[in-house]
C-alpha cells in the first residue's frame, strides 16, 4: 500500500497517530515561538523605558536583560529543533507535498548576523533578532542569533496541509484538545483564492469569511497568527498589514483542497 493509500485508509495505524501527534505538536511549537517574540518585544521596550526614566537601577536592568536572554536562548533551541523535525517529516512525506514544501523546509530557522546585518533584518521584520551571540567554527567573529519567523510560518502551512491529510484519512478530526482545525484552515485558503480571483478586495474577503463561518470566532483562522482570536473583519482593521500578507501568500499557494483528496 502506498503512502497516499495509507493516508486515505479509514483505519488509523499506530504510525499515523504518531505522525499526526508530532505534526500537531510542531504546529503548537511554532505558535509558541511566534507568541514568545511578541511578549519579548513588549517586555524589552518596557524594561528600556523604565531604565531611561530612572525607575530601575543598573543592577535591575542587567538582571532583566539576563532573564530575557535566557528566554531567547530557549526560543533559539526550540526554533532549531523545529527546523530539524520539519525537514525530517517533509523528507518522509515528500510524495504527499508539492516541491514548495521541500524548499521551505530547507531554510535554516536560526541564522547568525553581524551587528550591521542585524539592523537591516530588524527593519525587514522577517527575523527575530535576539541578544544572544554566537560564532561559527570557520569564522570566530561573534554574531547575533536570528530566528527566521517567516520560514517557521511557511513550514507551518505545509504541516497544516499534512496534518489535514492524516485527519481525513484516519477520521481523527480534532483528536487532540486545542489542535488546529487544519481541514477548515486549508479550505479557507482556497476560499480566499477563489474570492480574490472573483475581484474582491482583501477587506471584502474578510467580510465574506465572517459571513460563511457564522458566530464561531476561531474556526478557520491560522493558529500562529497574532489575530487568531479575532473575526476576520476585526483582524483586518487591527492587523491590516499582517492579514493582507497572509492572504497574499494564500493566493500564491497551491490549491490545498486538491492535495487533501
Amino acid at each position: 500500500m502506498s503512502q497516499a493509500d495509507s493516508l486515505r485508509s479509514p483505519i488509523a495505524t499506530a504510525a499515523q497517530k504518531k505522525y499526526l501527534a508530532e505534526i500537531t505538536q510542531l504546529i503548537a511549537n511554532a505558535a509558541e515561538i511566534q507568541n514568545l517574540k511578541g511578549r519579548m518585544g513588549v517586555g524589552k521596550r518596557e524594561l528600556y523605558a523604565r531604565s531611561e526614566d530612572g525607575v530601575l537601577s543598573r543592577e535591575e536592568v542587567q538582571d532583566g536583560r539576563f532573564s530575557y536572554a535566557a528566554v531567547e536562548r530557549e526560543a533559539i533551541k526550540k526554533a532549531e529543533q523545529f527546523g530539524l523535525k520539519v525537514r525530517r517529516l517533509v523528507r518522509i512525506f515528500h510524495r504527499e507535498l508539492p516541491d514548495a514544501a521541500l524548499a521551505s523546509a530547507s531554510v535554516q530557522t536560526v541564522q547568525l548576523f553581524t551587528e550591521n546585518e542585524a539592523e537591516g533584518e530588524r527593519l525587514m521584520g522577517r527575523f527575530w533578532i535576539t541578544d544572544v551571540w554566537d560564532s561559527e567554527r570557520a569564522d570566530p567573529i561573534e554574531r547575533r542569533n536570528g530566528i527566521d519567523l517567516e520560514a517557521i510560518r511557511d513550514a507551518t502551512e505545509w504541516l497544516e496541509v499534512l496534518a489535514a491529510k492524516f485527519e481525513l484519512g484516519s477520521g481523527q478530526r480534532d483528536a487532540h484538545p486545542g489542535a488546529p482545525k487544519t481541514n477548515e484552515l486549508a479550505r479557507t485558503k482556497d476560499r480566499v483564492r477563489a474570492l480574490r480571483r472573483g475581484g474582491l478586495s482583501f477587506e471584502k474577503i474578510c467580510q465574506s469569511l465572517d459571513e460563511q463561518r457564522g458566530d464561531e470566532k476561531r474556526i478557520s483562522t491560522p493558529q500562529n497568527a497574532r489575530w487568531r482570536d479575532l473575526k476576520w473583519s476585526v483582524a483586518y482593521r487591527k492587523h491590516n498589514k499582517a492579514v493582507k500578507s497572509w492572504m497574499s501568500k494564500a493566493c500564491k499557494g497551491t490549491e490545498v483542497t486538491r492535495l487533501l483528496r
